[in-house]
């Protein structure tokens, strides 16, 4: 029986969990974006049509609701967000679509082939970690804001 060689490169059910881990984390980032920008427009009965069409359409990226938000000036008092928000998207997009390499105890993967810069996937699961907790904070306030008609 012929053996797997990518198998023995990296360990694949190791650098799936890290890269799901990472990826779980922005997923709640971006459907609290959703919410916002759902609640942020005026209620109306296209309110559900909106959600459908335009916030799950596969070209509304996290990019863009971001460039939307800041355009709109939610996140303008929140000193560092905007960065911290790019930044937490950036470590999702590098996990997800990034070449993954051996040769480490724990899963690493190739960041930018032309400086062969490398990250573990751990390190970036714990900067997003670092960072989700601000930015959520943030996130809700505006929510509340929208809510109570303040913004």
């Amino acid at each position: 029986m012929k053996e797997n060689k990518q198998e023995n490169l990296f360990p694949m059910d190791e650098l799936s969990e890290w890269r799901g881990k990472i990826i779980n984390l922005t997923i709640m980032v971006d459907s609290t974006l959703n919410s916002l920008l759902l609640h942020y427009f005026p209620k109306s009965n296209r309110a559900e049509d909106f959600w459908k069409i335009v916030l799950h359409d596969e070209s509304f990226t996290s990019s863009f609701k971001i460039k939307i938000i800041n355009r709109l000036g939610l996140l303008d008092k929140y000193t560092g967000i905007k960065k911290d928000l790019q930044r937490i998207f950036e470590i999702r997009n590098k996990a997800a679509h990034s070449m993954p390499i051996g040769g480490s105890s724990s899963p690493i993967i190739l960041i930018n082939s032309r400086t062969s810069e490398i990250k573990s996937l751990e390190i970036m699961y714990n900067e997003l970690l670092q960072l989700i907790p601000k930015v959520n904070s943030a996130l809700e306030e505006v929510m509340i804001q929208i809510v109570k008609k303040e913004i």
